[in-house]
């Protein structure tokens, strides 16, 4: 639970970090860049590593801070797995049907 709300708040953090940004007025787009890089990464990683740091040294409890580490670990593999292997995949696939469908139209009829 904790991970899947560490991305729902880092999305709504990324678009108002953007509009921050942009209200700043760079003169350059490395400007601009630099200085959304820095808002993205400062808060992420306190929005990320907060939970555990109070886990591990206010509450004290190594098996609670264990099992919040793998349930990071494990999700953002899954997560993972699904972006870079089975998507790709399906679009793969879909995209090899719908040519091969397009291509079967083109053809003339077999008499």
């Amino acid at each position: 639970a904790h991970s899947i709300i560490i991305s729902i708040i880092n999305k709504v953090y990324s678009f108002v970090a953007e509009k921050c940004t942009d209200l700043e007025n760079h003169r350059t787009v490395h400007e601009w860049q630099s200085s959304l890089v820095i808002k993205r990464v400062s808060f992420e990683c306190f929005d990320c590593f907060m939970p555990l740091f109070y886990i591990a040294f206010y509450q004290l409890d190594v098996v609670t801070l264990r099992a919040e580490i793998t349930s990071l670990f494990m999700s953002d593999e899954i997560r993972r797995i699904i972006l870079e292997s089975i998507l790709p995949l399906l679009q793969e696939v879909l995209l090899t049907k719908k040519l091969e469908k397009k291509s079967r139209k083109s053809l003339p009829p077999d008499l």
